[in-house]
C-alpha cells in the first residue's frame, strides 16, 4: 500500500491473489485496480493464497483463493479480481488480519467477526465447521481493541478493553474452538509461545541510526 491509499501486488498467482484478473505470476508491481479504483485504501492482509484490503469507509474487498470461504463472501469460488465483503453497509471495519485460511475483521464499535477454515477451531465459533459469511464471535468479552493472526498458522488472538489477552485454534496439536483467556499481557505472547515456528503477527521495523548506518 502506498502513501496515496492504493495497492500494488506482485509474485506468486496461482490462485488470482495478486488481483490482475489472471492467474499469471507478476515479476514486478502492478497496481490492484477494479473496484479499488478510487479508494483509498487503510490496511491490507494476506493469508497463504488471498488477499485483503480495507477501505477509509471501512468496507473489506478481498481476492485470491477462496475454497475455505475465506474471502467472506458466501461462497467458494476463487476471485482474480477483487470482490467487496458481505459486511459492507452492515458495519465499521477499522481492522482486517488473515490466518492461513481465515480470516478475522475489528469493528468501529469493538466486536470481532470471523470467517473462512475452521478445522482447528481457529473461527472461535464452537464447532469446526467452516464459514463462508462473517460471524460475530465473543460478545460475551466486552470490547475488544485488537486482534491478530498470521499467514503461517491457525491461530487467532485478541485483546480486549481490560487488557486480557484471547486466543483460539491451533494450540500445540489441540484445537481451542472458543476464545479462551490467558495469562499474556500482549497479542504477541500468543504467537511467541504457541505457533511453529514462533513468529510476530506484526510488521517489524529497524531505525537505521541504531545500525550504525
Amino acid at each position: 500500500r502506498v502513501k496515496g491509499g492504493e495497492v500494488f501486488a506482485w509474485g506468486y498467482n496461482s490462485c488470482g491473489q495478486i488481483g490482475s484478473g489472471t492467474t499469471n505470476n507478476q515479476v514486478t508491481p502492478r497496481k490492484v485496480g477494479g473496484v479499488l479504483n478510487g479508494l483509498k485504501i487503510t490496511d491490507i492482509a494476506c493469508g497463504q493464497t488471498s488477499s485483503m484490503a480495507l477501505s477509509s469507509q471501512g468496507d473489506i474487498y478481498a481476492w485470491g483463493y477462496n475454497g475455505n470461504g475465506q474471502l467472506g463472501i458466501g461462497n467458494t469460488t476463487n476471485q482474480p479480481t477483487p470482490r467487496i465483503s458481505l459486511l459492507t453497509g452492515q458495519v465499521s471495519i477499522v481492522k482486517i488480519v488473515c490466518g492461513y485460511a481465515h480470516a478475522l475483521a475489528l469493528t468501529d464499535a469493538g466486536e470481532i467477526f470471523v470467517w473462512g477454515a475452521n478445522s482447528y477451531g481457529q473461527l472461535g465459533t464452537s464447532t469446526k465447521c467452516n464459514t463462508l459469511t462473517p460471524v460475530k464471535i465473543a460478545e460475551e468479552f466486552g470490547r475488544f481493541v485488537d486482534i491478530a493472526a498470521c499467514h503461517y498458522n491457525h491461530i487467532s488472538a485478541a485483546i480486549n478493553h481490560s487488557g486480557k489477552v484471547y486466543m483460539w485454534g491451533q494450540c500445540r496439536n489441540q484445537s481451542i474452538q472458543t476464545p479462551t483467556e490467558t495469562k499474556f499481557a500482549h497479542i504477541v505472547d500468543v504467537f511467541a509461545c504457541f505457533a511453529t515456528p514462533s513468529v510476530t503477527p506484526y510488521p517489524m521495523s529497524v531505525e537505521h541510526s541504531r545500525l550504525g548506518l
